[in-house]
């Protein structure tokens, strides 16, 4: 068991067209990424086994044209952990864990053109909740996805925003069991 990254661990360069699979850490099951680019990567069966990022942990850098499906963590972001950087154009589907099961972001990241789907997020606390993505820092931003068909156990089977903005998305057919099917919004845009 690594602490970071179980098969990936980046400051900087470019990953491309590789399969990131059944890797094991605490933090980032697939790729631990604190600078550098990510692109036409799968990433899959991978497992975070503390705070997140089944798939891919990331601080920084640039993931696009990804798939991240199928990862495990049992707190936060069974797909992506993001606490800056941006995902673009990736599909991040089939994931399942704790809070923001396919997305949790804590930082200034942008999610953006990404599709997000068939997700499930437990509530591993009373923070739990969303299915597809959580949010909950001011500059995180979601713009121009596609959030649908996501589940959460509480809050928000889509989207679970605390703070943060999330511009010109499709967010629909997510379901929660507390509430907020497919938005549950709390102090943010």
């Amino acid at each position: 068991l690594s602490d970071l990254g179980g098969g990936v661990y980046m400051t900087a360069g470019t990953v491309m067209n590789c399969i990131v699979t059944n890797g094991l850490a605490q933090y980032g099951g697939g790729i631990y990424l604190l600078g550098g680019t990510v692109t036409n990567c799968t990433v899959t069966k991978c497992t975070a086994s503390d705070q997140g990022g089944g798939g891919i942990w990331m601080t920084n850098g640039l993931v696009t044209a990804c798939d991240i499906l199928g990862n495990i963590c049992v707190r936060a972001a069974s797909g992506v952990y993001m606490s800056g950087g941006e995902l673009r154009g990736c599909r991040v589907r089939g994931n399942s864990g704790g809070w923001g099961a396919a997305v949790y972001g804590t930082g200034t990241g942008t999610i953006r053109n990404c599709l997000i789907t068939g997700n499930a997020g437990g509530s591993y606390d009373p923070i739990g909740g969303g299915g597809g993505i959580y949010m909950n820092h001011a500059a995180a931003r979601v713009e121009n996805c596609t959030v649908a068909g996501n589940a959460a156990l509480t809050y928000g089977g889509g989207i679970k925003l605390v703070a943060g903005t999330v511009t010109n998305c499709i967010v629909y057919y997510n379901s929660a069991v507390t509430g907020g099917n497919d938005f549950y919004i709390s102090g943010a845009t």
